[in-house]
Parts: structure tokens; C-alpha cells; sequence
């Protein structure tokens, strides 16, 4: 930023100079005398804040806004890549949405290569004992992928390739498994942990709903990395640690956590009210994404009430959404379906079946952004001291 002349800062702020002279002591425009003459020249930077109320930082207009065609969220619904995120759930194959967001045909991600960690990750694995999947995915990740040699294809054929037994190999860390053998993962998982059917159904439905949801955090987190030539292994690690930061999720999915904790042990309309006496919030319900509701909660919702309603393990969940949605008219999201079912699947990482179905996403975007072939640097609009000379004056040269 620099100093720039009454005329283009009025021009910036579409004003006359008579408006633009009152900005400067109304929204704090800086100013410095030109010796020598009665003009000013005025500090670019708050001419650019004065243009959004409040003071508001102003978008450069040569700064665009990210572009993906990855998934969508428009009128309440979700979509990958144009079709309904809740249709495909009902009929689709985990495998089978990792090829549509990654734009491959299907049975691509479907061709079940074996996945073997190799010995230092089995070693290293070994001496972590009681940590979470995700710290054992952070810890080896990079390791695994030094093991395969098609992790360095980073056209977008080789990205989803490697992507799709990265997602895998995710799998058999979280798994606990020193490999994965084939089929599909929602059946893996299910099997693994001695589930019957119907579980692997909705396991099925979990991963596919969680896959994207825009960019969120992680997300950005992951096309800003592979925009340098990230491989699929360490975009899934980035978006892990992103995920794990003290302003991310982390924070509600711990108090989701604990409100499922409370209605498994205790009256279910006690620990509802007594969270409302606390902040007035019930963790898991409502969405600020979808204001009418969360169409992947409303999904997951309809097939427990249909397939899981007297099995005594959903009692307390399917209560507390009864009461919840009764009483104050606020419906389920996709966050405590999630924590509840991986309750069940993975007693203690309950987060990990959310974070293996947005693994997927995660793929997609990093082919996204990589093959746009473009690094973007987005301008800042500096708010610091102003630049002085030599002799401690402000530098009133106009740029």
C-alpha cells in the first residue's frame, strides 16, 4: 500500500472530494500535507476500509474467490459434483462417490489393491499405545507414502489413484490393521469390529454424507497445500492437524461427545435441560450451513427411526432428538449422528469414521487445485504504522 492523491482516493470511494474530506476525520482516513502546496495525499489502505461500513476491510477486486466444482450447498441441499449428497447415500458405494468427486470412472477407487504399512509404521504405530487414530495417521502418513512410488504421480489420474489407497490405508491405521485386504470399507470396518449388517449400512451412508461440505477449514487447509504439489498422503495429514486445532471442530465435537456420553447414563430430558440452563445450546442439533436443517442429519435420522428403532443402543439418541425437535424446534445435524454411531463402531476414537468419509473430499480438492496449474496469494490490506524516511517523515510519496 501507499499514498495516493485526493483525486484517486475519492475515485476509489466513488465520492466527491467534499465527502472524501469529511471521511477523513469520520472513518479515520490518515493524510499527509504535500509541501509546498494545500493538497493531501491520503493512506490507500483506510481509503479501502472507509468503502465497507464500519471500516470494514475491503476485497481487492484483483483477488477472486476460490473456484471449485467439487460440491455445493444451495436451497438446503447438498451436492457432489451436481447430484444429491442424500440420494447417493441411499444407493452408492463409498468407492463410488471417491470416483465421482475425483472425476473417475466408476470402479476406479473400487480396485481394492492391497494395503500393506510398512514396517516402520508398523513400528512406530506399535509404541503409540493408547492414541487416538488420528495421532497414528499424523505420525505415519508421511512414512507410508516414502513407501509408494505412485504417490508421486501427481497428474489427476495418479492423484486419485494414490488418493484412493491413501483413503485405505487411512482406513487400516484407524483400524489398528497392519493391512486391508479387499472390498468395500464400509463392510471392512463393519467386519472388523464384529458388526452385523445393518451397521455396515449405515457405516456406509456416514462415510458418504461426510465426504465434503464446501470449504471448510480443513478443506482450504488442503487446496492451499497442494497447490505447491502435495501428494494425497500428506494433503489427508494437513487436513488432520487442521482439524485437531483448538478453534476447529474439535471444540463442538468434544461437547457433542459429552452430551452423548450424558444421555447413554442419565435421564435423557435432565441432561437436556440442564445444558439449557447452562448456555442455552444442545450439542448436535442445528446448523448455521442450513438454517432449515441439516439434510445429512435428516437422512441418517430416517434410517435409525426405521431400521434401529427398537434396538435399546439408539433409545437414547432417537429421545433426545424426539424431545429436542418437539419442544424447541431445532433438528439434528450431521455432527451428533456422526459422534453417535462411531460411539458404537470406535468406542474410543469416536471421531474417525467422520474424518475417513472426508478424506474423500479432501482427494478431490487437492486434484482440484493442483491441476488448476495457479498458486494464488491473497493481497492483505496492511494496518501497521506508516512507513517513514530516513529522517523519521512520513514518505508522502504518491504511487
Amino acid at each position: 500500500m501507499s499514498y495516493i492523491t485526493a483525486e484517486r482516493a475519492a475515485n476509489l470511494l466513488g465520492v466527491s472530494r467534499a465527502t472524501l474530506y469529511a471521511y477523513v476525520s469520520r472513518r479515520g482516513i490518515r493524510s499527509i500535507p504535500v509541501e509546498g502546496t494545500r493538497q493531501r495525499l491520503y493512506w490507500e489502505s483506510d481509503v479501502l476500509n472507509a468503502r465497507r461500513p464500519k471500516g470494514r476491510p475491503q476485497r481487492s477486486t484483483e483477488f477472486q474467490l476460490p473456484e471449485s466444482s467439487v460440491s455445493l450447498v444451495d436451497a438446503g441441499a447438498l451436492y457432489y459434483r451436481g447430484e444429491l449428497a442424500v440420494d447417493l447415500a441411499e444407493k452408492a458405494t463409498f468407492e463410488d462417490v471417491i470416483d465421482l468427486l475425483c472425476k473417475m470412472p466408476v470402479g476406479h477407487a473400487a480396485s481394492y489393491r492391497p494395503i500393506k504399512l510398512p514396517p516402520m509404521a508398523q513400528a512406530i504405530i506399535g509404541t503409540m499405545g493408547s492414541s487416538s487414530g488420528l495421532e497414528r495417521a499424523i505420525a505415519t502418513l508421511t512414512l507410508i507414502e516414502a513407501d509408494n512410488p505412485r504417490a508421486f504421480d501427481l497428474s489427476a489420474s495418479g492423484m486419485a489413484t494414490s488418493g484412493a489407497e491413501a483413503i485405505r490405508t487411512f482406513a487400516a491405521i484407524l483400524l489398528r490393521q497392519d493391512s486391508l485386504g479387499k472390498g468395500p470399507l464400509h463392510e471392512i470396518v463393519a467386519q472388523s469390529m464384529g458388526l452385523a449388517d445393518g451397521w455396515a449400512d449405515l457405516i456406509r451412508r456416514l462415510l458418504i454424507l461426510s465426504a465434503d461440505n464446501g470449504l471448510e477449514p480443513g478443506t482450504l487447509a488442503v487446496r492451499s497445500m497442494a497447490a505447491l504439489g502435495i501428494s494425497p498422503y500428506r494433503c489427508i495429514t494437513g487436513g488432520l492437524i487442521v482439524m485437531g486445532g483448538r478453534q476447529s471442530a474439535a471444540t463442538r465435537s468434544e461437547e457433542i461427545r459429552r452430551f452423548i456420553d450424558d444421555i447413554d447414563k442419565q435421564n435423557v430430558k435432565d441432561v437436556i435441560l440442564r445444558r439449557l440452563r447452562h448456555d442455552g445450546r444442545i450439542p448436535g442439533f442445528s446448523s448455521t450451513l442450513y438454517p432449515q436443517g441439516d439434510p445429512r442429519g435428516a437422512a441418517l435420522l430416517a434410517v435409525i427411526s426405521q431400521r434401529f428403532r427398537a434396538d435399546p443402543a439408539f433409545r437414547p439418541l432417537l429421545e433426545a432428538v424426539t424431545f429436542v425437535t418437539s419442544e424447541l424446534g431445532v433438528k439434528p445435524n450431521l455432527a451428533l449422528f456422526a459422534h453417535f454411531i462411531s460411539k458404537r463402531v470406535m468406542p474410543h476414537q469416536r471421531d474417525t469414521l467422520f474424518v475417513l468419509g472426508r478424506s474423500a473430499g479432501w482427494i478431490a480438492h487437492a486434484i482440484e487445485r493442483y491441476c488448476a496449474g495457479e498458486q494464488s496469494r491473497p493481497p492483505a490490506l496492511y494496518t501497521g504504522p506508516l512507513p517513514h524516511d530516513n529522517n523519521g517523515e512520513a514518505d508522502a510519496r504518491p504511487r
